[in-house]
């Protein structure tokens, strides 16, 4: 769905006209309730207390093309928090670490050649040569503005989590007017979205570990015919 369809579908849930000032209202409570979704600030009933959400469908991977003498670069737009760097031109995995440990290993910042560690921070931990980085990291919603409202919302989140964007704004209207009994079943109805959601994401491939029983009694090879070499 686009979010002109969500916005359309949440004025009509609260009984509102589509004005000009109601729909960039309605887009703005969208764009507070995706964020949520994408932090896992809303409460959920199915997760483990204080226990944050790792969407798999928030993880994303790029590129960053590192250059000698240059040792800031600016990550994607929707990064949330970077989680794992490779150096695919040394086709090996390159360590995150602390700035505070790279100070105490070069104070002056003139260390050169292949990187060695990353550091979150704003600032990048290399200095060097010509390097492609690649890294993965967790997204995060970046807020849409009305050139976005014919634009399908499936590449920034999966279709059966759409549902709660127009469970929201609902939600923040009717609390906006005042009908609170109203604006709780929105709530729910949107709890209910994203719990179904977190089911999904922990069984969808990836999220479980794969543990292999121990057969009972031990396995015995015998050869039927011919020889071993």
């Amino acid at each position: 769905m686009t979010p002109t369809d969500l916005i359309a579908m949440a004025l009509d849930n609260v009984g509102l006209g589509s004005t000009t000032a109601r729909v960039n209202r309605a887009r703005q409570y969208l764009n507070e309730v995706a964020q949520g979704i994408y932090t896992g600030a809303v409460p959920l009933g199915t997760t483990k207390k204080h226990q944050p959400i790792r969407w798999q469908w928030a993880v994303k991977e790029t590129t960053l093309t590192m250059v000698d003498a240059t040792r800031s670069y600016s990550l994607a737009s929707d990064v949330l928090e970077p989680y794992e760097s490779f150096d695919t031109t040394n086709d090996r995995w390159v360590p995150m670490t602390y700035v505070s440990r790279l100070d105490h290993w070069d104070p002056d910042e003139d260390d050169t050649g292949d990187a060695e560690r990353i550091a979150v921070t704003g600032r990048d931990a290399t200095t060097g040569y010509w390097i492609v980085i690649r890294y993965r990291y967790y997204a995060q919603w970046v807020d849409l503005t009305s050139a976005n409202d014919a634009t399908d919302l499936n590449a920034k989140l999966p279709e059966w989590l759409q549902p709660a964007l127009r469970s929201g704004i609902s939600e923040m209207y009717l609390r906006e007017k005042g009908d609170l009994e109203s604006a709780d079943i929105q709530r729910r109805v949107k709890e209910d979205t994203v719990n179904r959601a977190v089911a999904r994401n922990f069984h969808s491939l990836g999220q479980q570990a794969l543990r292999l029983h121990r057969p009972r009694r031990r396995a015995e090879y015998r050869v039927q015919e011919g020889s071993l070499s």
